[in-house]
């Protein structure tokens, strides 16, 4: 029924969502962990990346060099 596909949407919404952000933070918690004092900016940036760019940068966090790196990574998107 309709009702049942709109609760079913909701539901996916609510999983991406939560994959999204707990993807963020794992990523996030892994850069501060790297670099002490990542810009606020890169904070904000990866917080509003879809979840398909994060895998992505999950990928290539060995790939960076110092948070410059991040940042010019983080542009590109």
């Amino acid at each position: 029924t309709l009702e049942e596909a709109i609760k079913e949407e909701g539901r996916q919404e609510g999983w991406q969502k939560g994959r999204r952000e707990g993807q963020s933070q794992m990523i996030l918690r892994l850069l501060r962990r790297r670099w002490a004092g990542l810009a606020p900016e890169v904070d904000k940036r990866v917080r509003e990346l879809s979840v398909e760019q994060l895998d992505r940068l999950a990928e290539a966090l060995s790939e960076f060099g110092s948070p410059a790196d991040v940042t010019q990574w983080l542009r590109q998107q």
